[in-house]
């Protein structure tokens, strides 16, 4: 009885950063929830008496990294990284919010415009792939481990 107010308490304290910026209109904070999930779940396996702790601990560890990719959510930035190497960095200009002009730095001509464009879209859809390949893994593993990994 104690002890279970003791993990209350200590849970309490523990969620309560989470739960304060938590936010409903998008998916972030779910993989925000379910990775402090993950990495307490981890602590415990890896301190537990669980005769597989080790493995268990590493696909835990799989998925908290899979998880951080996801929640930093810099996939266009590192797919964008050899378009703005060749073609240099965005410069996006607006008159007003009719007309907004995206170009790169390097792009001068309207065949260089055309083909950095061609290139950053590419780099975008690129970007979305990844994010799509990260989080299909995540839950692949999930699907296939979370049954054991619990003391």
């Amino acid at each position: 009885m104690i002890r279970d107010i003791i993990t209350g308490i200590k849970n309490l304290i523990s969620w309560f950063p989470i739960i304060w910026k938590d936010r409903g209109w998008d998916q972030h904070y779910i993989f925000v929830m379910l990775r402090h999930k993950l990495i307490n779940a981890e602590k415990e396996i890896s301190n537990g008496l669980n005769v597989e702790a080790d493995k268990v601990a590493d696909k835990i560890k799989l998925c908290v990294m899979l998880l951080n990719r996801i929640i930093d959510r810099d996939y266009d930035g590192n797919a964008d990284m050899p378009v703005a190497k060749k073609w240099g960095e965005l410069i996006i200009t607006c008159e007003d919010l009719a007309v907004i002009d995206i170009r790169r730095e390097k792009a001068i001509t309207d065949s260089d415009i055309k083909k950095s464009n061609k290139e950053t879209r590419a780099a975008s859809i690129h970007a979305g792939y990844m994010v799509a390949q990260d989080t299909e893994y995540l839950f692949k593993t999930m699907t296939k481990h979370i049954h054991g990994w619990w003391d």
